[in-house]
């Protein structure tokens, strides 16, 4: 299925090379810093959500429709994290660890406002991205923590199911800052949120303070993380089009 997927993105790309003969392609390799988003529940307000840094890696094909648009797909290795802390006063620092990792087949289109001379643009980008949980089927995960000072004890465990979707959407919207090194090659500096629409993981806590009763913590994501990151490209069209 991701082959089928991906060999249909690259004929689209190369479909649309040949139709705009006259424009540049680019191929690229970029990485990204990304938090992801849980929307967390406890009734007795002891855990929050803390957001833990993750990260994305990948690679994509662009194709200039005109001076001003350009068209992208590619591929990005996604690995989620997930994260709660305590809402005690003491050095609270975070829990949690790689929830999933995700493959992502995205398609956008990037719109280019000149700054400066043509050689440092503003790109608006909007596009879908399609996902494929790689951990789906794969049981359930399980971990925890504790938390002690002189004052309160709050030990925790969390069982986390992430067999919701196999497959998922998201929409990104973003922004672009990039500048033309040299002749052929970009880089570029992203920043941008994708949204998901459907609940592809969720996590149940379980928690006692000082030794007493048990309390329950729900969390679940959508799919939906911040995305922070660089891209460097070079244009390619040389190579197989004729001037």
């Amino acid at each position: 299925m991701r082959t089928k997927l991906m060999s249909l993105l690259v004929v689209l790309l190369l479909t649309t090379a040949t139709t705009y003969g006259q424009r540049s392609t680019f191929f690229g390799f970029g990485g990204a810093l990304n938090y992801d988003v849980y929307e967390f529940t406890d009734p007795g307000n002891m855990l929050r959500e803390t957001t833990l840094p993750a990260g994305s890696w990948g690679f994509f094909i662009g194709q200039e429709i005109s001076e001003f648009l350009m068209l992208e797909t590619g591929f990005v290795q996604k690995e989620y994290w997930e994260g709660y802390s305590y809402n005690v006063e003491s050095p609270n620092l975070g829990y949690g660890g790689s929830s999933f990792i995700a493959y992502q087949f995205p398609l956008r289109l990037k719109s280019k406002i000149n700054l400066k001379k043509k050689r440092i643009t503003l790109n608006p980008v909007i596009g879908v991205h399609y996902s494929i949980n790689m951990d789906y089927g794969y049981g359930l995960g399980y971990g925890g923590g504790t938390l002690q000072t002189e004052d309160i004890k709050i030990s925790t465990t969390y069982t986390e199911d992430v067999n919701l979707k196999k497959s998922f959407l998201l929409l990104e919207t973003g922004l672009q800052l990039e500048f033309v090194m040299l002749k052929d090659f970009l880089v570029g500096v992203n920043a941008g949120y994708l949204n998901g629409f459907d609940k592809v993981s969720q996590i149940e806590y379980d928690y006692g303070v000082n030794d007493g009763e048990l309390q329950k913590a729900y969390a679940h994501n959508n799919g939906s993380y911040w995305n922070f990151g660089l891209a460097v490209s070079y244009r390619v069209s040389d190579f197989w089009l004729k001037e």
